[in-house]
């Protein structure tokens, strides 16, 4: 399998899993999301989500690694749950809106507090 076909296919999957997180139904929005107030707006969410997005696709195609190992997932999670920004009851993080047990997972998520920085 040719290199740019190998590149395409990890795409390919990168975008498919990101796109079940992204099934949101109206109905029970409230309680996916908690108190709205307390997160970005829908579209500022979004906004984020598609960077993400864009910058683990050009990671696959970089030939770079797509996703975090299970001790800097670790690491991440520890950071975000002694945050003041982490709403525990849907582990997620109120500045951004990211749900973070998905956002660890990939090398190229960033912290928007800058707290995920390697010293």
């Amino acid at each position: 399998m040719s290199t740019l076909l190998k590149q395409a296919n990890v795409v390919n999957s990168v975008v498919a899993f990101l796109s079940t997180k992204l099934k949101f139904n109206n109905q029970n929005a409230q309680l996916i999301n908690g108190n709205m107030s307390e997160f970005p707006s829908i579209p500022e969410q979004a906004n984020n989500l598609v960077s993400l997005i864009q910058d683990a696709i050009m990671d696959a195609i970089s030939g770079n690694e797509i996703f975090a190992t299970d001790e800097e997932k670790d690491r991440r999670l520890s950071i975000c749950r002694s945050c003041p920004e982490y709403h525990a009851e849907s582990i997620r993080c109120k500045n951004c809106g990211c749900f973070l047990e998905n956002k660890v997972i990939y090398t190229a998520a960033k912290c928007p507090l800058d707290k995920w920085v390697q010293p």
